[in-house]
């Protein structure tokens, strides 16, 4: 029962992360960075909480591009970057197309990401206490060839580290003591930066207790899921049941005004007690009298006798 109990519940997660992708605001850097060399600042007012960066809406990425992209948050925020998908062309001296990353972290900034990676779990994040620069080069060599490539898809959320944004009902105090909102909460993308707002115990896959932390929107993702297949139930019973009644109603009519549609030649019997035999030798038939017994009198068992002399 605890395994079925789990399954229902990461069917709810699945619900989740594919209805919080709707609400997610996406950004196309090819859309703003058309010509190859321009610099797309994101201000407060486009960005909102959290959102997504992707390279492209129609792979392959085109070619020939450094673009510099800037995000910055309200006064006072921060940002929290995570990578959920790289897919660039490599050649074999290294990266050709990458990204390259300006954060927080002085000994490791700037950061140059490329080549393949599809990570859901978004492991890998960035975090800048202001603005966070970041630029994306695409090569201009005609090999390799590109085929489906999607450049990047990135995860971006403004956070707060004032412990007065912490305590609001709707924000979530991270693991690392910045403070997001609660939406964003067990929807399978890492805006804390350190993934604690998507740990097993917060989102209710806990080996103790199954249905601990079980938000009340997950009780209504139930409940509509439950609707929903009890919709389809009853809508293929009701159907089902039409398509069957009037072949229903035709074999009711039928036995009741021909009992004998369905019996053999020799077993229709008319009137009752008596067998309708055809003559072979005329039109004529003749009437047999039978009491019991499906047998066929006309025709008797045993081998056939041959017939009676003919006279005149």
């Amino acid at each position: 029962m605890e395994i079925s109990l789990k399954w229902i519940i990461l069917g709810i997660l699945i619900f989740k992360v594919s209805i919080a992708a709707c609400f997610y605001s996406e950004f196309i850097i090819e859309d703003f960075c058309k010509h190859g060399n321009e610099t797309v600042i994101y201000d407060p007012l486009e960005l909102g909480a959290y959102g997504t960066l992707k390279a492209t809406s129609s792979p392959p990425y085109s070619s020939n591009k450094n673009c510099l992209i800037f995000l910055e948050p309200p006064v006072g925020r921060k940002v929290v970057l995570s990578v959920r998908k790289i897919d660039m062309r490599e050649s074999l001296n290294g990266c050709l197309d990458y990204l390259e990353i300006f954060h927080a972290d002085v000994f490791t900034s700037p950061t140059k990401i490329c080549r393949f990676k599809h990570d859901l779990k978004e492991k890998r994040s960035f975090y800048s206490k202001g603005a966070m620069q970041i630029l994306f080069h695409v090569d201009d060599a005609k090999s390799p060839r590109f085929t489906y490539e999607e450049g990047f898809t990135l995860t971006y959320t403004i956070v707060s580290e004032d412990i007065k944004d912490c305590v609001a009902a709707d924000s979530f105090m991270c693991a690392n003591e910045r403070c997001i909102t609660r939406d964003v909460i067990c929807d399978g993308r890492n805006n804390c930066g350190d993934s604690s707002d998507e740990s097993y115990e917060l989102c209710g896959l806990s080996n103790n207790n199954t249905f601990y932390f079980l938000q009340m929107t997950d009780v209504l993702y139930v409940i509509l899921i439950c609707i929903l297949i009890l919709s389809i139930i009853i809508t293929c019973g009701v159907f089902t049941f039409r398509r069957r009644r009037p072949r229903l109603d035709t074999d009711l009519s039928s036995d009741t005004d021909e009992p004998t549609a369905r019996l053999t030649p020799y077993q229709a019997i008319h009137p009752t007690g008596f067998f309708i035999c055809q003559n072979p030798a005329g039109p004529n038939p003749k009437t047999v009298h039978f009491d019991g017994g499906f047998s066929n009198p006309c025709y008797p068992n045993g081998f056939p006798q041959p017939p009676p002399p003919y006279s005149q």
